[in-house]
């Protein structure tokens, strides 16, 4: 068996570096583009706030206790029983408020500060992600 591979070679023009250099130099810069766009729309666009400043963050200022692992979320220490901690609780520091089921090893998770649980971010059985927020607390 013989395979023969035969290329035919063009020959390409390429732009030297001194041509693109000159090219690069005369272009406008992306934030003079960026300043003149702002300037032509702010002439013709009523004032407008932007919705993400407007909004405001209803847990800023509040304590998140994080998933210390990547693995399952469970609220309570079994199936039929209640859960670790519920919105309203008070919890203590090294209090444990949840666990995280990893690769079939259950991992207790304590809370890292004192305060009072006001939500709960996931639900039971839920994947978690390492630094993902389980609980904000006030």
């Amino acid at each position: 068996m013989k395979i023969r591979l035969k290329f035919n070679r063009q020959e390409a023009t390429s732009a030297g570096l001194g041509e693109l250099a000159a090219l690069l130099s005369t272009a406008p810069s992306p934030a003079a583009q960026a300043a003149a766009a702002v300037t032509a729309a702010s002439l013709t666009a009523p004032a407008i706030v932007p919705a993400a400043a407007a909004a405001v963050d209803p847990d800023a200022g509040l304590h998140l206790v994080k998933s210390p692992i990547v693995g399952t979320y469970y609220g309570s220490p079994s199936p039929g029983a209640g859960p670790f901690v519920a919105p309203g609780d008070h919890v203590e520091k090294g209090q444990v408020i949840c666990i995280v089921e990893a690769m079939k090893l259950m991992n207790d998770v304590e809370c890292d500060a004192t305060g009072e649980v006001v939500k709960c971010f996931v639900s039971n059985g839920q994947p978690s992600s390492l630094g993902s927020p389980c609980f904000p607390f006030a």
